[in-house]
């Protein structure tokens, strides 16, 4: 995280507490105009609501302007919770998941595969175990492995039986 991504997260946190939010990420994106999104999660963590994004945005977009956080420069602030398929950031969101449906994409292949989809069976310090999705199989993924991981709650949400949701 850069050091704009840092400050904007120092400040979001500040917001959030107030609101009994946490920020669990932030990400500046550099483009024409800079596009800094935040993504929100109630600290009970019930769904974020809209109310609750217009809220952070508006106390947050007056701090950062009295801050100068971003001077004479143009941005666009986008306040969402992580949704549905929210990344697993930290130690702490895989042992809240557990149990969860997961995808992780690997860094380097584990039996042939840079994709697993699964249920989170084990956490520890050093990785976390799946059990495949249609296999009777588990696999022991170490953190320095994981390219990328989020829940994969979406497949849940499909009627049974039916391919696509049709």
């Amino acid at each position: 995280m850069d050091n704009l991504e840092s400050k904007i997260l120092e400040l979001g946190n500040k917001v959030a507490e107030g609101l009994q939010l946490c920020v669990p990420l932030v990400r500046a994106i550099s483009a024409n105009t800079l596009v800094v999104q935040i993504f929100l999660e109630n600290k009970d963590f019930q769904p974020v609501s809209i109310e609750q994004c217009s809220a952070f945005s508006r106390e947050l977009s007056v701090l950062l302007d009295v801050e100068s956080v971003m001077p004479d420069v143009k941005y666009t602030l986008e306040v969402s919770s992580l949704g549905i398929n929210r990344p697993l950031l930290t130690l702490t969101d895989y042992r809240r998941f557990k149990n969860h449906e997961v995808k992780i994409l690997t860094k380097n292949p584990i039996d042939g595969s840079k994709t697993l989809i699964g249920k989170l069976v084990g956490v520890t310090t050093n990785g976390v175990t799946i059990e495949l999705t249609n296999q009777d199989k588990q696999v022991v993924v170490d953190f320095n492995n994981v390219n990328k991981a989020s829940l994969d709650l979406i497949k849940n949400l499909k009627p049974q039986g039916r391919k696509n949701g049709k």
